[in-house]
């Protein structure tokens, strides 16, 4: 943060620390002598500048009722000419009991931008850095996670290549399965056997162990593949290079690459299957209003879940209950749980850093049961 060029009159920096889970959706209200200065997000800082000298009254407010401020959410502190005044408040959310039982694993990035692959449960505890990677993928039987990973970093500041690695589910035994570069989006099918992954403009299938690899999409620029729960179908983002615009949608196809069909009109991406394999939920931009659509699995029925947000699907729960997804508020991109009808949306994350791509681990199964 720029520090202001301040003269005569004075600044605060107001900033949160916010711990716990279950965080606020839409971060905090700071009140400057009981009028809004603006939002601040979960953990982050907040600069006031040109305030003529004296004591002023800076508050915290719009507070969700699990949130609470160490100490008072009110605070009477001294502007002085010339100086930047510093507030500090630490906040806790206690996340509701249930929360507790969904494990999630997502993809972090620290401040030097690296990604890393964490498991967490859905109250903040157990987390844990796993592998350096990204775009994570639990098997089905929860013992093995699917990821891509960049190569060596040339001198020339490019990355040498992205493959599809694999390892046990507490990071042992990394072991890379492509080796063609731009291997991502992996995927494990229903019965654990094989694994989907995008690399250049087209999807392949390979067995869990890197065989028998081969090619299911045309020369469509097609990626995000997501298997139907019983395995027969693979729905996907494609985008038609045939057009000066590359505008993308969501298509199926059956697992052998045959019967290729577009589901969707309005620009989307991002299928992610509900477990009966009824519904597809994914990623919408309807005249510039990007937000999370479920539609059917046949294409029909087409409705939004969001406001507008900068918003992508990660996963379905096991067992039906809620969609993982990542959100963009306030800036910052953090995981998200919400019933698969829009309502119920609950914020898991609240980093400066992006939290994204979740999956849910197979032992969700039993989790995410809502209190009602």
């Amino acid at each position: 943060m720029l520090e202001p060029q301040l003269g005569t009159t004075g600044a605060l920096s107001i900033s949160t620390v916010t711990a716990g889970g279950e965080f606020d959706l839409d971060g905090y209200v700071v009140l400057l002598d009981g009028a809004s200065s603006g939002r601040i997000d979960l953990s982050a800082s907040l600069m006031l500048p040109g305030l003529e000298p004296s004591d002023r009254s800076v508050e915290l407010a719009d507070l969700a009722p699990n949130c609470s401020v160490t100490g008072s959410s009110h605070r009477n502190v001294p502007v002085a000419a010339g100086k930047i005044t510093s507030v500090v408040f630490a906040l806790t959310c206690t996340a509701s009991p249930e929360l507790g039982r969904v494990r999630i694993v997502f993809t972090s990035n620290d401040r030097s931008g690296t990604a890393w692959i964490y498991p967490m449960r859905g109250d903040g505890t157990e987390l844990t850095m796993l592998a350096e990677g990204f775009g994570p993928s639990a098997s089905p039987n929860g013992t093995k996670i699917a990821f891509a990973r960049y190569g060596e970093y040339d001198p020339f500041g490019d990355w040498s290549e992205v493959d599809v690695h694999v390892m046990d589910a507490n990071g042992a035994d990394v072991e890379r399965l492509t080796f063609g570069g731009n291997g991502s989006d992996a995927e494990w099918s229903p019965d654990g056997a094989r694994i989907a992954f995008s690399a250049g403009t087209q999807i392949y299938l390979m067995n869990a162990d890197g065989t028998e690899l081969a090619p299911l999409s045309g020369a469509w620029h097609h990626y995000d593949p997501a298997w139907s729960p019983d395995g027969r179908r693979i729905a996907l983002t494609a985008e038609d290079q045939s057009g000066e615009d590359l505008l993308p949608a969501i298509w199926i196809t059956n697992a052998d690459g045959t019967g290729l069909a577009p589901l969707t009109t309005l620009p989307s991406a991002g299928p992610v299957w509900s477990p009966d394999g009824s519904k597809i939920a994914f990623t919408g931009n309807d005249n510039g209003r990007r937000q999370l659509y479920v539609m059917n699995a046949d294409g029909s029925g087409v409705v939004p879940l969001t406001t507008p947000m900068d918003a992508r699907p990660g996963a379905w729960s096991p067992d039906g209950a809620r969609i993982a997804f990542t959100g963009n508020q306030l800036g910052n991109s953090d995981l998200y749980l919400m019933d698969p009808d829009g309502t119920g949306i609950v914020r898991l994350t609240a980093d400066p850093s992006y939290q994204g791509q979740p999956a849910f681990w197979p032992d969700g199964r039993a989790a995410a049961q809502r209190s009602r």
